[in-house]
């Protein structure tokens, strides 16, 4: 039991980081617009206490306002004497970007999947989670005349967790289900040079749970192509 808790305590933290190693949105969410660009390729590295978490992603748009992305997780969690437990992950975000005169405002979703399996002497446990979010972002940006933005960013999200852990051993085995809502904050600055290179940190902080630990890390993009010319005005609030 001692395995199943500490491996699904491990994967609720870790599949937090996955929400947050996506380089998709728009400007509510640090990154360049999608208005500009068709698309963008990424990569980000988080490091809180006894996890390294790397992760590469891509993201469209579509139309002036709307953006999906999808994005693949690899933790490395420390475990002391024990051999580091592993987790791989993957997430999907979509969302609507907003344009108003000094701000950029986006309804997300995420959905999420983390899983790791571990073992002790004649006991193994294999777990996964499932994580499901809504929120809201804005962003303000600010532009120089170097052709360098500066994109500070804040989002505020539910995250419903839920996980399953498959324990087996000598005398059988056991499935254990779990659920617990939880809220993240993270906060981002962006830095888009040309409207193409986007690279900053990224700040995330869960809370309303007993788990709640900040991290922090850093997230890089590049975007390519362009938007068809054909297309409508972005929206304006």
């Amino acid at each position: 039991m001692q395995l199943h808790r500490r491996t699904v305590a491990r994967l609720s933290v870790v599949s937090l980081l996955g929400l947050s190693s996506i380089a998709s949105g728009q400007a509510c969410l640090g990154r360049s617009m999608l208005t500009t660009r068709t698309g963008r390729i990424g990569g980000s590295y988080a490091q809180p206490a006894h996890e390294n978490t790397w992760g590469a992603d891509g993201a469209v748009g579509f139309g002036r306002s709307a953006f999906a992305g999808i994005g693949y997780s690899r933790t490395s969690v420390d475990q002391g004497s024990q051999p580091d437990l592993i987790v791989n992950g993957i997430t999907a975000q979509a969302g609507v970007g907003i344009e108003a005169k000094a701000a950029s405002l986006c309804p997300i979703v995420e959905v999420g999947y983390q899983a790791a399996s571990s073992s002790q002497g004649p006991i193994s446990a294999a777990a996964h989670v499932d994580t499901y979010a809504a929120g809201a972002a804005i962003g303000l940006p600010t532009s120089t005349e170097a052709g360098v933005e500066w994109i500070p960013s804040v989002a505020l999200l539910y995250v419903d967790q839920r996980s399953t852990t498959m324990i087996r051993g000598s005398v059988g085995s056991n499935r254990l289900s779990a659920s617990s809502p939880i809220g993240l904050a993270r906060a981002t600055l962006g830095v888009v040079i040309h409207q193409r290179f986007t690279i900053g940190p990224t700040f995330a902080l869960p809370f309303a749970t007993p788990q709640a630990r900040g991290y922090a890390g850093v997230a890089g993009s590049v975007s390519f192509g362009r938007v068809d010319p054909r297309l409508p005005p972005v929206t304006k609030m």
